[in-house]
C-alpha cells in the first residue's frame, strides 16, 4: 500500500519518464512461524499462562499431545498448554533441578535447561515456518 501511494507517486515526481525498479527486503518474514508452530522458546515451564496452544506431533512413532485434554483429571488444566515441564515428564527426559531457559543460544551440554532439551529432539520442536497444520 505504501509503495503504491507514496514510493510510487515520488519516484515519478523526481524522476520523470524514468522506469522505476523496487526491490523489496521480506528478511523478517523469515522469523514469522504459524500460530501452532512447535516452538520450545515459546513455552512456558508449567501449563497454561501467555504461551501459545502448539499443535499436537509425532516423536519416536507417538503422538505428543501439547495440549491437555478436555477431560483431564484436574479440571484447572483442561484446554491449557502442557508446558515444557510436563511434556519433558512425558517423554522421560525431565530432570530434577533442571531449568527453564539458560542464557545461551546453542546447548553448553545434554541437559543445560528444559528449552535446548526440547530443541534436540529434532522433529519434535522442529519450526513449522511461515505453515500451519492441514492434516
Amino acid at each position: 500500500m505504501q509503495v503504491a501511494e507514496k514510493a510510487i507517486p515520488v519516484f515519478e515526481k523526481t524522476h520523470p519518464g524514468a522506469i522505476g525498479v523496487f526491490a523489496f527486503d521480506n528478511s523478517s518474514a523469515h522469523a514469522a512461524f504459524a500460530a501452532d508452530a512447535l516452538l520450545a522458546k515459546a513455552m512456558n515451564v508449567n501449563p497454561g499462562g501467555k504461551q501459545p496452544i502448539m499443535r499436537d506431533t509425532v516423536f519416536d512413532g507417538q503422538v505428543q499431545q501439547m495440549v491437555f485434554p478436555d477431560d483431564h483429571p484436574d479440571a484447572s488444566l483442561r484446554g491449557k498448554a502442557k508446558g515444557m515441564r510436563a511434556v519433558l515428564q512425558e517423554r522421560q527426559l525431565w530432570k530434577e533441578r533442571m531449568i527453564g531457559f539458560c542464557n545461551s543460544n546453542t546447548p553448553t551440554s545434554d541437559s543445560c535447561c528444559m528449552r535446548h532439551v526440547l530443541e534436540k529432539q529434532g522433529r519434535l520442536y522442529e519450526p513449522a515456518l511461515c505453515t500451519s497444520r492441514t492434516d
